[in-house]
C-alpha cells in the first residue's frame, strides 16, 4: 500500500515539473526584437513590429502606431504588402560635402511572402545597403540603410530610393531631404527664379553664427544696396541681382558671392536659366562624360601659392542606356587653366567606380592677383574635352 502512495506521489510531482518547465520554455522562446544597429535616432523602434509577429498577427495595425518615428523621421510608406518606416527623413541643414546615413525599416504586413527586386537611387549621390533579391516571410522587418551624400553647393537635396518588387507589386519610394548650407545661408539659394524665367529678383543673406560680415561683391559686380562693405557689416543682407548686368550666361553657370567671413569667402549660387541648363555643355554627348558638379569651391587662398584640388568624372551615354561606346573617355591626359588670373596643372587620376574617376589637380593663382577669382579649368580625356569653373577669394 505505501509502494503504491509512494509510486502515485512520483507521479504526481513528475507532471507538475513537466508542466512548469513546458511553460518556462515557451516563455524563453518568445523573444521581442529589437533594433541594436547602432544611432536610435536613425533607427525606427522595431519593439512593436516584432510583438505583432510573436502575437501571429504580422499585418495588424496596432504595430504601425506603436512604431516609434525616428528622429527627422516623416509619415509611413506603404503599398499595401511592404509597410516602410519612415517614408522620408528631413535632414534639415547639413554641410557641404558631409555624409548623412540612416536606417529605415522594412516590414511585410501582408499574409505572404514578398521578394524585393532591387533599389534603384535617383542619383549617385545615394547608396543603400543591397536588399537584391531579398524575400521577406509574413511579419518578417529589416534594416535599410540609405546614406545621402552632400554636394558641395548650397540647395535642397533631395535623394530617392525606390524599392522594386516581384509579381508586379507597385514600388515603395523613400526620401531623404537635407538643405545644404554653408556659414552663410542664402534665401533662396540661386538666383534666376523657381523655373528659371526671372531675369531679376532678390536673395537674402544670414550669417548662421551671426556673426557680422561684408559682401565684397556679387554676381561680379558690388551689389546694389550695399555701398561700401567696410562699412555695412551685419549679420544678414538683402541683395538684388540683375541678370543682364551678371556674367556671361553662355559660359558662367554660378552668381557668386564673396564676403568676408571667415567660414564663407566664397558662396555659389545656381543661376537658373534656359542658357545654363542643359544646353551649357552639349560636348557631353560625344566625349561620354559629364563633371559630378561642374564648380569647385577652393575658399580663401593665396597668390602665388598652389592648392590642391579634385573634381569627379562621370561615364555619360544616356541615349545608349549607358552602353560604353568609347572605353577611353576615363584616359585623363590633361588639365589646364583657361584663365590667365591662375595656373592648373594633373597630379593625380584616381578610379572610384567603373563610371567614375576623380581627377587630383593644383591651382595656382598669379602672383600679383587679388580679389574674387572666377576661373575656367579644363580637362581633357581621349574623348573629349570639358571645362568646370574654380572659384576662390584670393589675397
Amino acid at each position: 500500500m505505501n509502494a503504491h502512495k509512494l509510486l502515485l506521489s512520483a507521479c504526481i510531482l513528475f507532471l507538475l515539473l513537466s508542466v512548469s518547465c513546458g511553460e518556462q520554455e515557451e516563455t524563453g522562446t518568445s523573444t521581442t526584437t529589437t533594433n541594436t544597429g547602432g544611432d536610435p535616432p536613425r533607427s525606427p523602434d522595431r519593439s512593436a513590429n516584432a510583438a505583432s509577429t510573436a502575437s501571429g498577427n504580422p499585418g495588424s495595425g496596432s504595430s504601425q502606431s506603436a512604431v516609434k518615428m525616428p528622429e527627422g523621421g516623416v509619415g509611413v510608406a506603404s503599398n499595401g504588402k511592404l509597410r516602410v518606416v519612415p517614408a522620408e527623413f528631413k535632414l534639415g541643414n547639413i554641410e557641404p560635402g558631409s555624409s548623412h546615413p540612416r536606417m529605415f525599416l522594412i516590414e511585410n504586413i501582408s499574409a505572404d511572402p514578398v521578394t524585393i527586386t532591387r533599389a534603384v537611387t535617383s542619383c549617385k549621390c545615394t547608396t543603400t545597403t543591397s536588399v537584391a533579391n531579398r524575400v521577406l516571410a509574413p511579419g518578417e522587418s529589416i534594416d535599410f540603410e540609405v546614406t545621402l551624400d552632400a554636394p558641395r553647393t548650397p540647395g535642397v537635396k533631395e535623394a530617392k530610393v525606390q524599392l522594386l518588387m516581384e509579381g508586379g507589386l507597385r514600388l515603395v519610394q523613400l526620401v531623404l531631404e537635407g538643405d545644404v548650407t554653408m556659414a552663410v545661408k542664402a534665401s533662396p539659394p540661386y538666383v534666376g527664379g523657381p523655373k528659371g524665367g526671372q531675369s531679376t529678383g532678390v536673395i537674402g543673406l544670414k550669417a548662421i553664427d551671426g556673426r557680422p560680415f561684408s559682401v565684397l561683391s556679387a554676381g561680379g559686380i558690388v551689389p546694389s544696396g550695399e555701398g561700401d562693405p567696410a562699412e555695412q557689416a551685419r549679420s544678414e543682407h538683402t541683395l538684388s541681382w540683375d541678370l543682364a548686368d551678371g556674367p556671361d550666361l553662355s559660359s558662367h553657370l554660378w552668381w557668386v558671392v564673396y564676403t568676408d567671413h571667415p567660414d564663407c569667402p566664397v558662396l555659389p549660387l545656381r543661376i537658373r536659366n534656359p542658357m545654363t541648363g542643359s544646353k551649357a555643355d552639349v560636348g557631353r554627348f560625344e566625349r561620354y562624360w559629364i563633371f559630378d558638379e561642374n564648380v569647385v569651391n577652393a575658399g580663401r587662398i593665396k597668390a602665388g601659392q598652389p592648392v590642391k584640388l579634385d573634381v569627379v568624372i562621370s561615364h555619360y551615354n544616356p541615349q545608349g542606356r549607358g552602353a560604353v561606346v568609347n572605353p577611353r573617355w576615363r584616359n585623363v591626359k590633361m588639365v589646364r587653366s583657361l584663365s590667365p588670373e591662375a595656373t592648373s596643372r594633373m597630379v593625380a587620376v584616381t578610379p572610384i567606380s567603373q563610371d567614375e574617376i576623380r581627377i587630383e589637380f593644383e591651382f595656382t593663382p598669379e602672383v600679383g592677383f587679388s580679389g574674387p577669382l572666377y576661373a575656367f579649368v579644363e580637362v581633357e580625356t581621349d574623348s573629349g574635352v570639358g571645362r568646370f569653373a574654380v572659384l576662390a577669394l584670393v589675397d
